[in-house]
């Protein structure tokens, strides 16, 4: 299920619609509040701002909206899951559709989720997890949005209101 398709299936109706006004706060919290994420430099190295700066902003916007512990864990242990699957298997093609599923997963969990705060913050995870996915083209890419979510796990923890 696409993103698109799970914001319809909310009730989310875009510009004008149910939640125009939450639309509105999402677009600028995802554009102007938190960073694109770059995960290396122009030298190939992961950058020290990725798992400090970066981190704690989508940890800090995703603990905004109510997002609990438990359900930001769960794509977490999915994610590292997906580690464990590919450093077993060397061919990093066999397992990169299943990256790809990490998406729809978030878009379901986003779906089922009645409280609109919370969903707002599926929003944010779910932007994440799609830079995550687009980043993600080898293993050691993979490896550096693991790396990446584990920090925002880091500075999540005891945000929870």
């Amino acid at each position: 299920m696409s993103a698109e398709n799970a914001f319809r299936r909310t009730g989310y109706s875009g510009s004008g619609g149910k939640f125009a006004s939450d639309k509105r706060h999402v677009e600028r919290a995802i554009s102007e509040d938190l960073p694109k994420l770059i995960f290396r430099d122009a030298t190939n190295y992961r950058r020290k701002e990725l798992f400090t700066v970066d981190a704690q902003q989508y940890a800090d916007e995703m603990a905004k909206f109510k997002l609990t512990q438990t359900q930001l864990r769960k794509y977490y242990n999915e994610v590292k899951a997906l580690e464990a699957r590919i450093e077993a298997n060397p061919n990093f093609r066999e397992n990169e559709a299943l990256i790809g599923l990490l998406k729809s997963k978030v878009a379901y969990g986003m779906a089922k989720e009645t409280d609109r705060d919370k969903k707002e913050g599926f929003k944010v995870l779910l932007n994440m997890v799609e830079q995550g996915i687009t980043w993600s083209t080898k293993p050691e890419f993979f490896k550096d949005f693991v790396l990446f979510f584990e920090a925002v796990i880091g500075f999540f923890r005891g945000k929870e209101r």
